[in-house]
């Protein structure tokens, strides 16, 4: 049976982002508890000294890691554990602390559940921000400042690049437009970037009883007869495509054959090119769905 733990966390980190102070506990954690359904509901409640709830963090979904503004979420069960975290504003309100008017900024990892600390932004007009944006997380409202997302940004911990998903603003009223969040003069505000890496296209495990063909040869790919070979061995000729296939658009068949290469690489003695047949596979389905959403979209349009 799953297991969720929720934390109640404050945001320590301030005007510091390279620092230990990263995290506050403000309540206790609600640790290891079972998840007997399908879902259970999480709660950001008021906590004294803490009034501003910033964002809930979950992660361990199927779905992967997520983020939501809601104080009441209800977190879907899974067999991985559950960590849902409720973040919440360090008292003082928006600027440095310190009676500094700007804005308040770091980087967050979605799929990871946590704050990190490598460089994300870059300031204009007054690029020379950029540094100290970067280190203290924290950009002055002198003169009206965009602060710009790195997308994708490189992360130490993990070693990779991790593709922007949006700013949220926590407080304040900054601009926001895709990666870039404008700071008006005078301003104070909290914003975070958030970072998160899509779940791929997820094959189910295929069958091997129910699989018709392991292996096709010939000409069946592009709409002429060709020969099958069954699971177990022998050899059966398949005619040209009949008239589903052949209404179907392009990219609707490209899904059908990923999911036919996914298949037979998972028949195959030799893992190594079973392993590259799978990832064409997938490549080729994922591609495929794309161009039939930018389709549906252009419909909508």
């Amino acid at each position: 049976m799953p297991s969720l733990t929720v934390n109640y966390y404050a945001y320590g980190r301030r005007g510091r982002r390279h620092s230990s102070a990263a995290v506050v506990s403000v309540a206790p954690s609600l640790a290891s508890t079972p998840v007997a359904n399908t879902s259970a509901a999480v709660n950001a409640f008021d906590i004294s000294g803490f009034p501003t709830f910033a964002f809930w963090s979950i992660t361990g979904e199927t779905t992967g890691g997520r983020i939501s503004r809601n104080r009441f979420e209800s977190v879907a069960a899974a067999d991985a554990p559950l960590i849902a975290t409720a973040w919440y504003l360090p008292p003082g309100g928006p600027g440095d602390g310190n009676g500094v008017a700007g804005t308040g900024i770091d980087a967050f990892d979605v799929d990871h559940g946590s704050f990190f600390d490598d460089d994300f932004v870059s300031v204009a007009p007054d690029a020379g921000l950029s540094a100290a944006a970067n280190y203290d997380g924290f950009v002055p409202s002198t003169a009206l400042e965009t602060i710009t997302a790195f997308s994708p940004c490189h992360e130490a911990v993990t070693g990779g690049n991790i593709p922007f998903q949006s700013w949220i603003v926590i407080d304040g009223n900054p601009g926001v437009a895709g990666t870039a969040l404008t700071a008006d003069a005078g301003s104070n505000s909290t914003a975070f970037a958030f970072y998160h890496q899509p779940a791929g296209l997820i094959l189910p495990p295929v069958d091997d009883h129910a699989l018709t063909w392991i292996m096709i040869l010939g000409s069946v790919l592009v709409d002429g007869g060709g020969i099958g070979i069954k699971p177990g061995g022998g050899v059966s000729p398949i005619g040209p495509w009949g008239p589903m296939l052949s209404r179907l658009q392009p990219a609707e068949r490209d899904v059908l054959y990923g999911l036919a290469l996914n298949a037979i690489a998972g028949n195959l003695d030799a893992k190594d090119i079973g392993h590259q047949l799978r990832q064409l596979g997938l490549h080729l389905s994922t591609d495929a769905i794309k161009r039939l959403n930018a389709g549906a979209k252009r419909g909508i349009e």
